[in-house]
């Protein structure tokens, strides 16, 4: 499960590549753009589901503000995550799924998100982000 509240992780945000990623989901989930922005690095190349921004500044102006609003409309519940780091560089993998609050028979759908990091002085950002999603049944396999 994601944290409880996107402040309760804020100062350890950077610690680590793991943390930075559990600090933007929560950002998300709770509407805070500036946190999102904070763990997005100025040149970040994010891919959804075929669409591309291409860096920072773009996505502020974009889908942000959408990806927000959508994610609003469901319960997401992170499945499992995995991770490695390499020096200043770090992937992190996360499964997720997204059950629909709004309908009666609520319909789930599941994501996979894959996070290239860099760590700065200021710490863990999100360099590139990939993320793609299907409804219904996960017959995926876990990473």
């Amino acid at each position: 499960m994601l944290a409880s509240s996107a402040t309760d992780v804020f100062a350890r945000s950077t610690d680590d590549p793991v943390t930075a990623v559990s600090f933007f989901h929560m950002a998300l989930l709770d509407g805070n753009v500036g946190a999102v922005l904070s763990q997005l690095a100025p040149e970040v190349v994010i891919v959804q589901n075929g669409s591309e921004v291409r860096s920072r500044e773009d996505y502020a102006a974009g889908p942000l503000k959408k990806d927000i609003a959508l994610l609003s409309t469901f319960y997401v519940e992170t499945l499992s995550q995995t991770s490695d780091v390499q020096e200043s560089l770090a992937w992190v993998s996360t499964r997720m799924s997204y059950l629909d609050k709004s309908l009666d028979t609520p319909i789930e759908r599941f994501g996979t998100e894959t996070a290239v990091l860099r760590r700065s002085a200021a710490g863990w950002q999100i360099v590139q982000l990939h993320v793609s999603s299907t409804v219904g049944p996960d017959k995926r396999q876990s990473p």
